[in-house]
């Protein structure tokens, strides 16, 4: 599995990277394959550099699984992420139109109910 399918994966599954004391933790609200988790594990590096980057106000065009996030102003199902509150929150907008769509994640908890009983997993010993 490459790490766009595992990032992918991870965030079908309402889960989250953070960095805690320099070390990537995964929060998944259901499991996730162990493919993915070897994946996330394989790109550390990777991970880690990109969570302690400095966040701008730059968006990433997002594919989103049919039937998640529909736009109910165009139909559209690809989104842009924009991080907001110095990177603590992510707003999710349509694409297309740019119509706001959800908070996938607030002030660093996805916003999903079943997320907050979430286990944690550190993929870096």
């Amino acid at each position: 599995m490459t790490l766009a399918e595992a990032l992918e994966t991870l965030d079908t599954a309402g889960g989250r990277l953070n960095l805690v004391d320099g070390r990537v933790s995964v929060v998944v609200a259901v499991a996730i394959p162990e493919a993915a988790w070897q994946a996330l594990a394989l790109h550390k590096d990777e991970l880690r550099a990109s969570l302690t980057a400095p966040r701008t106000q730059p968006t990433t065009r997002l594919p989103t699984p049919a039937g998640t996030d529909l736009c109910d102003r165009c139909g559209s199902i690809e989104t842009t992420d924009a991080t907001i509150h110095d990177g603590r929150s992510v707003r999710r907008d349509c694409a297309r139109c740019g119509r706001f769509i959800r908070f996938s994640v607030w002030y660093g908890e996805p916003r999903t109910m079943a997320s907050m009983y979430a286990p944690e997993r550190t993929i870096i010993g």
